[in-house]
């Protein structure tokens, strides 16, 4: 399926054969620097992350996106909870406790969003029953407060 995108990248026409990502629990406690105007703390997101056949191919557009336009590369995604905050130790124990209540599930890839949500290039992903209920889980384990959650796919 052939999507092109009218937001700020003009230009940028994405084709995605296979919409469905199938998934497994993996779950990264990967590490992004949020600064401030007096420290630099670290904060931590948990990423769904594809397997390897869909994540070649995701990988292979977003390294031509990222030389297009000099932008940053990075694995492929969806986040499912950020904005996490704490010990080391004491996050990776809750992430081991979401890990063991949850089962594998699909995450389903719907379409380029529109530059509605999003300045960057993102894939919207479907909100599942599935996907929700590990959102909704993360943040209960993490104690995060409730914002939108749009889950979507970064590709530049």
């Amino acid at each position: 399926m052939n999507y092109s995108y009218k937001g700020f990248y003009q230009g940028v026409s994405v084709n995605l054969d296979k919409l469905e990502v199938e998934v497994e629990v993996y779950l990264k406690l990967g590490g992004k620097r949020i600064l401030n105007s007096k420290i630099a703390e670290i904060g931590y997101s948990i990423w769904i992350k594809p397997t390897s056949t869909v994540k070649e191919k995701l990988s292979k557009i977003m390294i031509s996106l990222s030389r297009r336009f000099n932008s940053p590369v990075f694995e492929p995604h969806v986040t499912l909870a950020e904005g996490i905050r704490g010990r080391r130790e004491e996050l990776f124990s809750k992430l081991q406790e979401l890990a063991d209540s949850l089962t594998p599930f699909k995450v389903e890839l719907i379409k380029i969003d529109d530059g509605r949500y999003f300045k960057n290039i993102v894939v919207l992903v479907k909100k599942s029953k599935e996907l929700m209920e590990a959102h909704l889980k993360a943040r209960r384990i993490f104690k995060l407060e409730k914002k939108m959650y749009i889950p979507h796919l970064t590709l530049l």
